[in-house]
């Protein structure tokens, strides 16, 4: 399927292209999709081979400067995510200095070095489209949320928690742990500081196949899914272990975590309209 989009005579049918995603990407594509997905790539092939020049002689004209700190923050996400790729960190120090010294003027977060992870391996280690991978990701997901946006859904999570799980909520606040700063990390960064490299894969599959209004709800069931799949564990946690286990996430099946949050969403969908139709 992905082939016969991708290889049409003419254009890429960016519509079929996100249909598909949002089951999840094969990885000998992925590279190729998400660029399309994330408007890096024309859709017309017209001018493909062009770009892909284009992009590499502007990507080796950069003269970046060398910040110690991001290399610092590079080490400590490839440790926090047992990656062991070879040069990985040499990738991702490049991509991160090149990015931060043409856009002196955006606050360095190690957040975004967790969000560069997928980008670079999902680009099998090609730093040119990596890095305008990135400033295309920043763009859509990074800067057009404001913290705002991100506080009300971890907000909305510790609430539907707090109705649905009390259990869980009761030893939260027992913990002295604030559900909504303690999730507000899953949703600012897309679960990229806290899901294993192969399950961040395929979640961003779908995530990025998502225009912003679905993409926000999506996010919230996957995280409301995530804390009932993952509450026996966390009941039987204390205060530093539940922050570490949210941040340090075992491998998870997202095709089966997606239909969980689909259903949830779903439920809560007719919940809702028959709490109001009954007013």
């Amino acid at each position: 399927m992905f082939l016969e989009i991708l290889d049409d005579d003419v254009l890429v049918d960016k519509e079929k292209l996100m249909a598909a995603s949002y089951y999840g990407v094969p990885d000998a594509v992925r590279a190729k999709v998400w660029m399309h997905l994330l408007n890096v790539s024309d859709s017309s092939h017209h001018f493909e081979g062009q770009q892909v020049v284009e992009r590499t002689k502007y990507y080796k004209s950069l003269r970046p400067t060398t910040f110690p700190y991001i290399k610092n923050a590079v080490n400590t996400v490839i440790h926090h995510m047992a990656l062991t790729e070879e040069n990985i960190s040499a990738g991702l120090s490049n991509i991160l200095c090149n990015y931060f010294s043409c856009n002196p003027n955006v606050h360095f977060n190690m957040g975004i070095v967790s969000l560069t992870v997928p980008l670079f391996i999902a680009s099998e280690n090609d730093e040119v489209s990596s890095f305008f991978l990135l400033t295309n990701l920043l763009d859509r997901w990074y800067f057009q949320n404001s913290d705002d946006i991100h506080i009300k859904q971890a907000a909305k999570l510790a609430k539907y928690i707090s109705i649905f799980y009390p259990d869980l909520a009761n030893h939260f606040s027992s913990e002295a742990l604030d559900m909504s700063e303690i999730f507000i990390h899953w949703f600012q960064f897309y679960h990229s500081t806290a899901l294993p490299i192969q399950s961040l894969l395929r979640l961003w599959d779908t995530y990025l196949s998502l225009d912003a209004e679905h993409l926000r709800k999506t996010t919230l069931f996957v995280s409301l899914a995530l804390v009932e799949r993952l509450m026996p564990k966390i009941l039987r946690m204390e205060h530093i272990e539940i922050k570490n286990f949210l941040s340090h996430l075992p491998f998870i099946d997202i095709d089966v975590l997606l239909v969980q949050a689909q259903t949830m969403q779903s439920q809560f969908a007719a919940m809702f309209a028959s709490e109001k139709s009954s007013q």
